[in-house]
């Protein structure tokens, strides 16, 4: 079953989230994806964030479990999951509404090449913009590295 929560925990269907999507036609839909190992598992949240300035701002998230000891995923095979999650939920919700919506696509990988993440910036970037998404990476990539970060840990 496709079960979202948002930030009370309350659930809610695809299609309920589909339906808020609909009532506010001009907004922004943020989604974004990160994962941390826990307790030998490793744990991808996925947030949908629905963005209308001064009449919707609210959010869902997913939790899926990847059990089992060779779960340990080399960063760069793990930050393309991440983005791979997030592309195929946004993919989802445009081929619900069409071209018509304003859809971003949040990685948590940083610009920075100081940073371990780096190693995929470009690739990911890249991938997310031909795939028609507006592009978010660290740090202005609010949807994975906050709300997500919070909801995989």
């Amino acid at each position: 079953m496709n079960v979202w929560k948002n930030s009370t925990g309350s659930q809610f269907l695809l299609e309920d989230i589909y339906s808020i999507i609909s009532k506010h036609p001009k907004a922004q839909i943020h989604v974004g994806c990160d994962s941390h190992y826990k307790s030998g598992k490793l744990i991808f949240a996925i947030v949908i964030a629905v963005y209308s300035p001064g009449e919707c701002s609210r959010y869902f998230f997913k939790r899926n479990l990847e059990p089992g000891k060779n779960n340990r995923k080399n960063l760069a095979s793990r930050l393309l999951k991440e983005v791979q999650s997030s592309i195929d939920v946004a993919t989802m919700i445009r081929e619900k509404f069409g071209e018509n919506l304003d859809i971003y696509v949040h990685a948590d990988i940083s610009s920075n090449s100081k940073n371990k993440s780096n190693i995929v910036h470009e690739p990911a970037k890249k991938w997310i913009m031909a795939m028609g998404f507006g592009c978010y990476m660290k740090p202005k990539a609010w949807a994975s590295s906050s709300i997500a970060d919070l909801h995989a840990k």
